[in-house]
């Protein structure tokens, strides 16, 4: 047969708070996530679509974010526009285009 009440030893104390869970939607690595995710739905960046795939899944593994992959997006983005990241024109060659 069991203990009764008298024989379990119960502690009285509070328990300890729980942690409220973080939203991932404020956090800077996945707002730089979907952003890369907008870029590969918007169908206009397929040439580099296994660059920003690859720095997704890093970001998201890591969920931290490099000033390198921050660059490296920014210059897919404004490529594809026909600037280079900073503010100076010039027009990138596709090495698949024939």
């Amino acid at each position: 047969m069991g203990k009764t009440a008298d024989q379990l030893n119960l502690d009285d104390s509070l328990l300890p708070p729980t942690p409220r869970p973080v939203d991932l939607r404020d956090t800077d690595w996945y707002r730089f996530r979907a952003e890369i995710e907008e870029l590969l739905a918007s169908g206009q960046y397929e040439w580099a679509a296994d660059t920003l795939s690859s720095i997704a899944e890093s970001v998201e593994k890591y969920r931290t974010v490099t000033e390198g992959q921050r660059r490296a997006v920014g210059n897919i983005a404004q490529a594809r526009k026909g600037e280079k990241y900073g503010g100076v024109g010039y027009r990138r060659r596709y090495e698949g285009w024939r």
